[in-house]
């Protein structure tokens, strides 16, 4: 049989629904012009679809390779990454890499390979160089690379749901020491998942001092002889916080194992002692789940 990705002698495609990516064929990565104990990054995609894997491996094949110093090395990178159709000239990618694999110097052919879970639908690829040695010292691979997920989305139930759709928030008048919440989502029936990842894009955001926007989402369920009253647990099932910083951006947060059977989500905003500072931020969020 052929490999799940391209033609492969020799390989049988698996059987228990896994799902091959292939990112990019054999590529030359050369970073040896790069002066001492410098790095440079090669964009190589932008919003692959990973929405179908529930978890899976990163497989770097490395074809060649001539990294001349020890401390060289070259690295292939994903980012979490969530495309926003209302801002699609904006890159929402998150700032710490869902999983890494390196290169150092060696011999090839050979195989690098690391697993990772997580993933909020998308990702971006980047190979980045690092030259531990002189300019000129060779820093040189030809790579080239797959995701393979264990989990398809037929078979994982994967699905992604709009929370919010892109909303200024201003909690500027708050009082020292005092906090507000807006409801986004009062009860989304959840009760067919089991894993989950909150999503948040921040497409502006002006946050003074030590104020801070939460997005936080808690588990909750209706009742029908009540359903004018909000019955939640008051331990966040997931939680992102921040204050002032660079926009575009994307924060992710991992719902924890014991949320459900419904969620509940807020936006918090958060008013720190002393005089009022600025906090206004335009938001959309998503919540990725699957079972």
């Amino acid at each position: 049989m052929d490999h799940p990705c391209r033609g492969c002698a020799g390989l049988e495609a698996p059987t228990n629904g896994s799902q091959c990516v292939e990112l990019f064929s054999p590529r030359r990565f050369d970073f040896s012009g790069l002066s001492s104990s410098s790095e440079a990054e090669v964009a190589v995609l932008r919003n692959v679809p990973v929405g179908a894997f529930l978890d899976g491996r990163l497989n770097v094949r490395i074809h060649e390779r001539d990294i001349l110093h020890a401390s060289s090395k070259v690295e292939v990178l994903l980012y979490n990454a969530a495309p926003s159709s209302e801002a699609p000239e904006d890159d929402f990618v998150a700032s710490d890499e869902l999983i890494l694999t390196r290169v150092v110097p060696g011999s090839a052919p050979a195989l690098e390979s690391e697993t990772f879970d997580g993933a909020t639908g998308f990702v971006d690829v980047v190979v980045r160089g690092f030259q531990g040695g002189s300019a000129g010292d060779p820093c040189v691979a030809t790579l080239s690379a797959e995701l393979v997920g264990k989990s398809g989305l037929e078979n994982a139930g994967g699905r992604t749901i709009p929370i919010l759709s892109r909303r200024l928030f201003d909690f500027s008048n708050l009082a020292a020491s005092a906090t507000e919440e807006v409801v986004c989502a009062r009860a989304i029936d959840v009760s067919a998942f089991k894993h989950g990842v909150l999503v948040t894009r921040i497409h502006e955001r002006t946050i003074g001092g030590t104020a801070d926007l939460s997005v936080r989402v808690l588990s909750t369920w209706p009742s029908e002889e009540e359903p004018e009253t909000d019955f939640f647990n008051g331990s966040p099932a997931a939680v992102t916080t921040f204050g002032n910083g660079n926009a575009p951006a994307l924060l992710t947060s991992t719902l924890s194992t014991a949320f459900g059977p419904a969620l509940r989500v807020v936006v918090r905003g958060n008013q720190p002692g002393g005089s009022p500072d600025t906090i206004m931020a335009t938001l959309s969020v998503d919540l990725v789940l699957r079972e």
